[in-house]
């Protein structure tokens, strides 16, 4: 019947979407109070009420706001077409005589005649106050109206009213430029790329131990975030020790940008600059209108990055490709009109759409566009040794370079680049840094058996590209991110194991961290490779039970 029973408890039908998946293990009794701080990154509670709250009121608001756009813009078409229409009838009147019927024209040499003007407004009206005896006025009256009337003999005639004052107001939308906002410098940092899926928390906390003067969240989609999914929420969130923290966003219009922009600023939550995604080359995300499915339309671009420019008070920037298709560059073409943007830099990473991952980045057409665009430029792709990125910083006229696979590849890089020196790290000092990875992920996921999942899981993740690293002190030659790791035994059984191209390998090195896995736990990886030659493609892995 839909009552509430007896008890006072809901019936069944009347549960809360989502109640049965509650994390219960970690709650404090009979409150949404997580145990520790961990659990808070999933954004339960108050604080994903709060968001949607947020959403929920912003939404409202800005509607109302638009209807009145909308009206005043109506209004303003009226009054000119009724202006026109008046203007018009003026126009046929002037042209005719008091008669209705059209004169001849004058003959030359004759004056043309003309009637007398017998409108109203040629007869000058009596005022009735004349009419009036005025009583006499006594000689200060007559002295101070003597005054006012010199006064106003000297003063100027006011200045007509402009005719585009009159009307209803109009409404013209303001973007606040990069100039006007808090600038951040860029120049010779290390900026740790936007890692989808592996650029999460407790990796960056890594990326800073290491020296990352940069961080940036995994990709969020603006849509789902205005939905209030916490899962898309959670991806925002940052650990005290990023102090230069950026959000990176995909969104394909700009009223969302406009809604996500004044939402964040209106949370409070804790960020410095928004990355505009204009350059993933997933088809599952292009086919939205969002990442590098934007580089067709440089002006939709340019509007949602106008639009979000316009609602928050932070830097904006955008990440794009090169273009869509391998030898179609086509940033040149526009890249003159991004200053009018509102966006503070851009970065640039040296492939097209269809490339993906293969082959070397175009670092000479990096540079052309750096050279020509009115903003501070970043480069990206292909940086795996120090040497690499202080000649990329010297020749390639670039403010810095975004580092991405390299950093998972060998997270020490950061040091290395500090540091302009080779690290031959060895097998133990790897294994400390994936139990430092375990500690952070624990902190961050919680240590019931959906945060130990999600911890094992990630780490897996993260050794599919851990173990393409091969140790400096048994190579010949400098390794090259897009060559394919040989073969090769390591310098003691748990350097070995590191190498290891199977799932196998990846999981038995979780149960050296972290215990047995459970019987269930499957893994294959989400990123395959496509970043090796053409004549080297990554095995694909099926699903292996651990």
């Amino acid at each position: 019947t839909g009552q509430a029973a007896a008890d006072g408890t809901e019936p069944p039908h009347k549960k809360q979407k989502g109640q049965n998946r509650k994390r219960e293990i970690n709650k404090v009794a009979g409150t949404d109070k997580p145990t520790f701080a961990g659990e808070l990154n999933f954004l339960d509670g108050e604080l994903i009420r709060k968001l949607k709250g947020f959403v929920r009121e912003a939404k409202r608001n800005w509607a109302k706001e638009r209807q009145a756009r909308k009206a005043a813009q109506k209004a303003a078409r009226k009054a000119q077409t009724a202006g026109d229409t008046a203007t018009a009838a003026d126009n046929g009147v002037a042209g005719l005589p008091s008669g209705g019927a059209e004169t001849a024209p004058p003959e030359a040499g004759q004056q043309p005649c003309t009637s007398p003007d017998t409108s109203a407004a040629a007869v000058p009206e009596k005022d009735p106050a004349a009419a009036v005896p005025q009583p006499e006025a006594t000689p200060a009256e007559e002295a101070e109206q003597n005054s006012a009337t010199a006064n106003a003999v000297s003063s100027p005639p006011p200045a007509a009213a402009d005719a585009t004052d009159a009307g209803p107001a109009t409404y013209t939308e303001t973007y606040l430029k990069a100039n006007e906002k808090r600038r951040i410098d860029f120049r010779g940092k290390l900026y740790v790329a936007p890692l989808t899926t592996l650029g999460n928390l407790p990796f960056r906390r890594i990326c800073k131990q290491f020296g990352a003067d940069i961080t940036c969240c995994e990709m969020a989609m603006v849509r789902n975030l205005l939905d209030g999914k916490s899962s898309e929420w959670s991806l925002l969130r940052k650990h005290k020790s990023e102090d230069l923290y950026g959000l990176q966003v995909a969104c394909p219009y700009p009223d969302m940008a406009t809604t996500f922009g004044r939402l964040m600023e209106d949370s409070g939550h804790e960020f410095d600059f928004i990355d505009l995604n204009c350059g993933c080359p997933v088809e599952s995300i292009c086919k939205y209108g969002v990442g590098a499915g934007m580089l067709d339309s440089p002006n939709k671009i340019g509007a949602v990055s106008q639009a979000l420019s316009a609602a928050t008070s932070r830097p904006v920037t955008i990440k794009v490709r090169t273009g869509r298709k391998e030898g179609g560059e086509s940033l040149h073409k526009w890249l003159h009109q991004i200053d009018k943007w509102g966006i503070a830099a851009w970065t640039i990473h040296g492939r097209s759409r269809q490339q993906r991952y293969t082959k070397l980045a175009n670092w000479d057409y990096v540079a052309q566009c750096a050279l020509d665009a009115p903003i501070p430029t970043i480069g990206n792709g292909d940086v795996f040794q120090w040497e690499e990125f202080q000649a990329h910083m010297e020749q390639h006229n670039v403010q810095t370079t975004l580092l991405g696979r390299g950093v998972l590849i060998k997270p020490w890089l950061l040091t290395e680049i500090k540091e302009q020196r080779i690290w031959d790290i060895s097998a133990t000092e790897r294994f400390d840094i994936l139990k430092t990875f375990v500690s952070n992920g624990m902190d961050h996921w919680g240590t019931d058996a959906r945060g130990l999942y999600n911890t094992r899981r990630f780490l897996c993740e993260w050794l599919s590209f851990l173990c393409r690293y091969v140790p400096a002190g048994l190579l010949d030659a400098t390794q090259r991110i897009n060559q394919r790791p040989p073969a090769y035994f390591g310098r003691n059984d748990l350097e070995t194991l590191m190498a290891g191209q199977q799932a196998v390998d990846w999981i038995k090195l979780s149960e050296l961290v972290m215990g047995k896995a459970p019987e269930d736990f499957k893994f294959t990886p989400k990123h395959k490779s496509a970043g090796y030659a053409t004549e080297a493609v990554v095995q694909e892995v099926g699903d292996v039970q651990g």
